[in-house]
């Protein structure tokens, strides 16, 4: 299941992880492309020598780097990697995969094996080099606020992201859906009421809860992702908040745990502790 709508929208935290082998990939392999297959007689030596280096190939990576990237998305940062300068990636073509989950990817989202293709943002560039975007969410008044370009790197207040708020954000009118059809059209109205309340008239770009950074903003980041591997299709172990994502990060479980205010008693302790404090 996969909904991609905007980008600072799943407000969880979200390990980020890139495989650095020896050299880097200036342009990724696109594994779309249709081969002719032979019968396994045919197999010539170059073929077992590929078959070698495939299974050799986890030699070549020298370095996993994990980092825990709190609170934002894969739209948030990288929704607009496609429409970098010299970006190596492109947008979904229209390829269908309707896998029965409702999202918008049963109608749109990249093609198996098709490496070059980054299902971030759907947008499109005007003469000046901005983006418009079409991915949107309903705002409380009934009008509609687009996912914008916003450079803020300490939005205040914090956005919402607590075990039920978050399955609203993803889906407002049924939550308990959520994990069978995420509309993702719940953040604009979730945070008005809780954490970014509206102050009289809004502006275009108030609701920062729907903004992206670009490449201009995340120079490092954006470098990272053109040169090694980047998985678009990677989402959080949970819809809530801080403590239960960091624990199945490290212990591939929640242990039950919905928030991060959670307690606990030790097999020693004589009085109970905050969970977050074992991580």
């Amino acid at each position: 299941m996969s909904a991609r709508v905007s980008a600072r929208w799943i407000s969880l935290a979200l390990p980020m992880g890139w495989l650095f082998a020896g050299c880097a990939a200036q342009d990724p392999v696109d594994d779309s492309a249709s081969t002719v297959a032979r019968a396994d007689g045919d197999r010539d030596d170059h073929d077992h020598d590929r078959d070698r280096d495939d299974r050799d190939a986890i030699q070549k990576v020298k370095h996993v780097i994990v980092i825990m990237q709190e609170n934002h998305s894969f739209d948030n940062y990288f929704g607009a990697l496609t429409y970098a300068p010299g970006s190596p990636y492109h947008r979904p073509r229209g390829h269908h995969h309707d896998d029965g989950d409702g999202d918008r990817d049963d109608r749109t989202g990249c093609a198996p094996g098709d490496h070059r293709c980054v299902d971030g943002l759907s947008c499109e560039l005007d003469r000046h080099g901005a983006l418009h975007c079409a991915n949107a969410n309903l705002d409380e008044d009934g009008s509609i606020v687009h996912a914008f370009h916003d450079p803020n790197r300490c939005p205040a207040p914090d956005l919402d992201h607590g075990w039920v708020s978050t399955h609203r954000e993803a889906n407002f009118d049924h939550p308990n859906d959520v994990r069978r059809h995420a509309p993702m059209d719940g953040f604009v109205r979730i945070n008005d009421a809780t954490e970014q309340h509206d102050n009289g008239v809004e502006s275009p770009t108030e609701d920062e809860t729907i903004g992206y950074y670009n490449q201009d903003d995340l120079p490092f980041y954006y470098d990272l992702a053109q040169q090694f591997a980047i998985s678009d299709r990677m989402f959080a172990s949970v819809l809530g908040p801080t403590f239960p994502n960091r624990s199945y990060l490290l212990a591939a479980t929640s242990f039950g745990h919905l928030t991060t205010s959670d307690t606990f008693r030790s097999a020693t302790a004589t009085s109970r502790s905050p969970a977050r404090s074992s991580i």
